[in-house]
């Protein structure tokens, strides 16, 4: 093939890789040794019992309610009934705080003219996760994130969302901090503290073994790359503070339940996406939202590829006369390549595709489908191996880094991934995903077509309702920020707080790849030429940490029952926080520079922790006036149109 010998060599590879990443070899076998004495345990025969044991459990409705629920597939744009109702609890929640944040009487405020704020946050590995621990810390400080109705994330940003809403840190963002500083020491490709993990109790092997023992068999006796990291990251971020007892110290075996607990032990709950519900329930913190995307394969074709098979078709089937529109064919392609990806979101009620208008529950997700119904009733997916594909950052996003990283991979695992990359590469040299987490389809036969709101007839993407499997992976391929759920009609964001915590913050796309989404999908009020500068600056951050940019729409619409016109504004406004230096904070410490900030460092010492929490925090609290301020401002745009409407 052509494109072969356009490949870097390994010899080339490998100098860059020990450049980006000193460490990286290293960790990988380490990785590759561990993985080997993982599986040694795995075929021990007290193992097998465990195996036994978790495979009872998962038949048994007493230890899995869902087991007793088959699932469907909910088709249309709107939202969940759970989802509703925790928007009306929220905003009930929400009133006297908010009118204390903008410095009004509770009684002035009426629930309809708050700001639906949502979060967007977006990945960069340990770097993203920590920092926005900091930004969190801020927010709730401030009284900001009390008046929050949405938190998305990708990637980094998804580990802190798993840790936020989870019994470790009871959504305290400074039990989040002590949390992470206690975990992050260690790397997560360290075997012997999960072997240790595994082998303390046989309640923890089964906790922290159900979600690789169900994906074993439900891939057909194989575990992917991206199932071992979701596990090892488990272990990793979802146990307790793993303290030395002073009977370890002496030899002596760990028997009490108390003892367990302080080692490692988890709730249940915190083990499930569904169980972040409890933390919502009465509109208690903001509704989160994992962020991952699939790549559509036949559109990651390259363009040429694409413009050669028209040409063939029209020649091949005698139709000269139409190789003359190949010009309209071609922005046609153009149009299509940009619309690669479909982005699906999971919450704690359901999982689903906006741009397809299908969802299923949560709690049924990892279950086969067929023309809209389970085939099956499993227990739901455990958050170990969602936090995998939400972001899987022990691999690069580059097909190149791949081939590197193979020599370092354990023999036994190398023909699956293989398959996959076979399978993906044309798509991964035009658009560089990482490989993705395959699941059973919930969408695998359904409707071909569906109707919008507006009346128009869309099509789903064959290549999905036509596979039993679905393919999804880190959606920082597409775009690192998460701007795409907090758009989605229903939830009428009115401010979106995008904190930014990639790497190439000034040469990354989000911007461009939002306002190219917004075009397609006709959505009306985003603030167009959002974003850094295209022209060069001589400032390093022409924007600083924290740059508002608000848009201006309004359109009448006819109300049908008086024939009048009503005003219908609802312009966008987002404040982006790039995680940038604070001069005032450390002059001298950049995040974007640091070598312990670079994306695949996953070792943080408690002072560096510190050090990228702190910066957060300022950048937050340098800029708390301005948001307040855009806050005050959409309040009294909304109540005034309100109630310039009912008077008309």
């Amino acid at each position: 093939m052509e494109w072969l010998e356009d490949l870097p060599t390994v010899e080339v590879i490998n100098l860059k890789m020990i450049e980006l990443y000193p460490q990286f070899t290293t960790q990988f076998s380490h990785l590759q040794k561990g993985y080997e004495k993982m599986w040694e345990y795995l075929t021990m025969e007290e193992f097998r019992k465990i195996v036994d044991e978790i495979n009872k459990d998962a038949k048994d409705p007493s230890k899995f309610s869902e087991l007793n629920n088959d699932a469907v597939v909910r088709e249309g744009s709107s939202l969940s009934e759970q989802e509703k109702s925790f928007i009306k609890k929220r905003k009930q929640l929400q009133k006297p705080l908010f009118a204390k944040l903008i410095g009004v009487h509770a009684d002035n405020i009426d629930e309809r003219d708050i700001p639906v704020v949502g979060l967007a946050c977006s990945g960069g590995g340990y770097r993203a996760m920590i920092g926005l621990t900091g930004y969190l810390s801020a927010m709730k400080n401030s009284g900001v994130l009390d008046c929050t109705m949405y938190f998305a994330g990708i990637s980094g940003s998804c580990w802190t969302m798993a840790l936020y809403y989870n019994q470790l840190t009871q959504s305290s963002p400074q039990k989040l901090k002590q949390h992470i500083k206690s975990h992050v020491n260690t790397h997560w490709a360290n075997m012997s503290n999960f072997i240790n993990l595994l082998t303390r109790s046989p309640e923890n092997s089964k906790l922290l073994m159900q979600g690789a023992i169900q994906r074993f068999y439900q891939q057909n006796g194989d575990i992917s790359l991206v199932d071992i990291f979701g596990v090892l990251m488990g272990q990793t971020l979802l146990t307790k503070k793993r303290d030395t007892l002073p009977s370890e110290k002496s030899g002596q075996d760990v028997t009490s339940k108390s003892q367990r607990s302080e080692v490692g032990e988890f709730e249940p709950r915190d083990m499930y996406l569904t169980g972040q519900a409890h933390y919502l329930k009465d509109g208690l913190e903001p509704m989160p939202i994992y962020s991952v995307v699939r790549h559509d394969i036949t559109l990651g074709k390259t363009f040429e590829n694409r413009i050669d098979e028209i040409k063939r078709k029209l020649v091949d089937t005698s139709r000269p006369t139409e190789i003359a529109d190949l010009e309209t064919k071609k922005k046609e392609i153009e149009n299509q390549q940009k619309d690669a990806y479909q982005w699906f979101e999971f919450t704690p009620y359901d999982v689903g595709c906006e741009e397809m208008e299908a969802w299923v529950p949560m709690w049924a997700f990892g279950r086969k489908f067929e023309a809209g119904k389970n085939l099956e009733r499993l227990p739901e997916q455990t958050l170990d191996i969602l936090i995998g594909m939400f972001g899987s950052a022990f691999a690069a996003s580059l097909v190149h880094f791949y081939k590197e990283i193979r020599s370092f991979l354990p023999t036994g695992s190398l023909a699956k991934i293989d398959e996959t990359i076979t399978r993906y590469e044309a798509s991964m040299l035009s658009y560089h995903p990482i490989s993705p987490s395959s699941f059973a389809n919930p969408f695998y036969g359904i409707s071909k077509t569906f109707t919008m709101n507006d009346g128009k007839v869309a099509e789903r993407p064959k290549a999905i309702i036509d596979s039993k499997e679905l393919y999804l992976m880190d959606a920082g391929m597409d775009n690192n920020i998460p701007f795409y759920p907090l758009l989605r009609e229903g939830r009428d964001v009115d401010i979106i707080l995008a904190v930014d915590l990639s790497a190439d913050i000034q040469t990354s796309t989000h911007f461009d790849r939002a306002e190219s989404y917004v075009k397609r999908r006709n959505i009306t009020g985003w603030p167009t030429g959002a974003g850094w500068p295209k022209d060069n600056s001589e400032e390093k951050y022409p924007l600083g940490t924290c740059t508002i940019f608000e848009a201006e729409t309004a359109e009448q619409v006819k109300d049908q029952s008086n024939s009048k016109s009503l005003k219908k504004e609802r312009p966008i406004t987002l404040a982006y926080f790039p995680f940038i230096v604070n001069k005032a904070y450390d002059p001298d410490f950049d995040p974007q520079e640091a070598e312990f900030c670079k994306t695949w460092n996953f070792v943080y010492t408690p002072e560096q922790v510190e050090k990228v929490t702190g910066l957060a925090e300022a950048n937050w609290t340098d800029n708390l006036e301005k948001i307040k301020s855009i806050l005050k401002k959409t309040w009294e745009r909304k109540r005034n149109q309100r109630l310039e409407n009912e008077s008309v």
